[in-house]
């Protein structure tokens, strides 16, 4: 990417780019999503996340309850080849998507709309950090994944 002109300014942190799962987005099972999963420190930029926020993209909310709070699986590895469902799970988390207005502007909500991780993660690569491991949206009844996605540096 050469040039002045960038898609998006880095934030810091962690970010997962989320797209409909390929093992379970079918005519039988028609509940797409796609955004981005935000992991960040509201306080200073360190490595450690202590937030994480969850944005749908608006041509998604149709299909889509973004209304309803969805289950974040954070899995030991970064392996999509296989279904998520068989995939261990490293973490785990529950929280409410917001829906990303791309007629807008594009830009992400607020800082502050995002939820206060449990536990921190760190934002690395590694044994403990985040950055390299599959994550996968479901809903609070278990089904899913609706979206996945890999932790990057954001």
């Amino acid at each position: 990417m050469c040039g002045d002109h960038h898609s998006r300014d880095v934030a810091g942190g962690a970010l997962a780019v989320m797209s409909p799962s390929p093992f379970t987005t079918t005519a039988a099972f028609p509940i797409p999503m796609a955004g981005r999963l935000v992991f960040y420190n509201r306080t200073a930029e360190n490595l450690v996340a202590t937030h994480a926020m969850l944005t749908v993209d608006s041509c998604c909310e149709p299909q889509f309850n973004a209304k309803e709070p969805v289950l974040v699986r954070i899995h030991e590895t970064g392996d999509l080849t296989k279904p998520a469902s068989t995939s261990p799970s490293w973490a785990s988390f529950s929280l409410k998507p917001i829906v990303r207005n791309n007629t807008v502007d594009g830009r992400t909500p607020p800082v502050d709309a995002g939820l206060e991780l449990g536990r921190p993660f760190k934002i690395e690569v590694g044994i403990d950090g985040i950055v390299g491991r599959r994550v996968s949206v479901w809903t609070q009844k278990g089904v899913g994944p609706i979206a996945e996605g890999i932790v990057g540096f954001n």
